[in-house]
């Protein structure tokens, strides 16, 4: 009886650090460009020229040109291992904005700007994972 006693407080003891740092440290590596925030969001729209997409969300984090006339700016990257933090993408084609998606780190999409709505599909989300406004 002892010795399943020392072994669930050695269990706990070398399993309860790694619980802590999972946490707390889930996001690392993860990046969200200081300009994303629910006040840009709020400005974005459909169409929006790219000026106007630099104007309000700042440079992408990372650009990827997909073909001649399409790129995904990227605005936020997940943490190592895709776990942690969201990911957010800004389609552009033809130099206007085509596209934005937010998602969270399990890939499940709360904010979303199409042709037919700009906004949040989960306000609880949005509102937990983007910041207000810059700081």
């Amino acid at each position: 009886m002892k010795r399943k006693g020392l072994l669930f407080l050695v269990s706990i003891i070398l399993i309860l650090p790694i619980l802590i740092f999972m946490q707390y440290f889930i996001a690392i590596g993860s990046y969200m460009s200081p300009n994303l925030v629910q006040t840009s969001l709020n400005k974005i729209s459909w169409n929006l020229p790219e000026q106007g997409v630099y104007k309000i969300l700042g440079n992408p984090i990372k650009k990827k040109d997909i073909n001649s006339t399409t790129s995904i700016w990227i605005y936020a990257s997940q943490g190592y291992f895709g776990i942690g933090g969201v990911s957010a993408y800004v389609v552009m084609k033809n130099n206007t904005l085509n596209f934005v998606e937010i998602k969270d780190s399990f890939d499940y999409g709360f904010y979303v700007c199409t042709k037919y709505k700009c906004g949040y599909t989960d306000q609880i989300l949005y509102e937990k994972l983007i910041p207000k406004s810059v700081h």
